[in-house]
């Protein structure tokens, strides 16, 4: 019961599910959910995005203001699609834009990137909003013993682009230049010794 002269705060609890396209990525979310005093909190939450075995699954938590909306969320994956953030990007090529501010931590055990290579240890701080995201940071592990720093801003829409720094670290140079040839990087190994590398 209400104690006098104390206002009444309202709790709710339940599961909440979500159903979704963004352009073409099937989007399902499940999480249990406590409101009260103008936020959200979501626990066990899962999201899964793509379909059949290319399904990229990530748990974790996060809390939505309801006053004034905005997500927040710290989500964990086992393996990224390396096909994913360009189905993302493309998603908001036609106009599209985030209906509310996300603040979104991001841990992944590896991203395949070509060349029998992946990055491992990977994880992502951004916040974004309407069509540009800032990243203030990302860190990975790569092949030859590399580490792999950057920040910087990304923006989507009719011309996307990004602007930022990277910072790369690697005992055999070589190794990872030819990973990166993998991703489309072409002539890079052959400026490259398998020496250590930091650039």
């Amino acid at each position: 019961f209400p104690v006098p002269g104390n206002r009444l705060q309202p709790r709710v609890t339940g599961t909440a599910k979500l159903k979704a396209i963004l352009g073409d990525l099937p989007l399902q979310a499940q999480a249990n959910v406590a409101a009260r005093e103008g936020a959200a909190e979501l626990a066990d939450l899962v999201v899964e995005a793509g379909e059949g075995a290319a399904t990229l699954r990530l748990t974790g938590e996060g809390r939505f203001l309801l006053r004034d909306p905005a997500l927040s969320l710290k989500l964990a994956a086992r393996r990224l699609d390396p096909a994913l953030p360009g189905r993302i990007a493309g998603a908001f090529g036609g106009g599209r834009a985030l209906p509310v501010p996300v603040d979104l931590s991001l841990t992944a055990e590896s991203l395949p990137i070509g060349g029998d290579e992946d990055l491992t240890g990977l994880s992502l701080s951004l916040q974004a909003q309407g069509r540009t995201a800032e990243v203030s940071s990302f860190e990975a592990s790569g092949p030859g013993r590399s580490k792999i720093r950057s920040n910087g801003s990304l923006w989507f829409g009719a011309a996307p682009g990004a602007l930022g720094q990277v910072k790369v670290e690697a005992q055999d140079g070589q190794r990872l230049a030819l990973a990166l040839e993998a991703q489309g990087l072409q002539g890079i190994a052959g400026f490259i010794t398998p020496t250590p590398l930091e650039a």
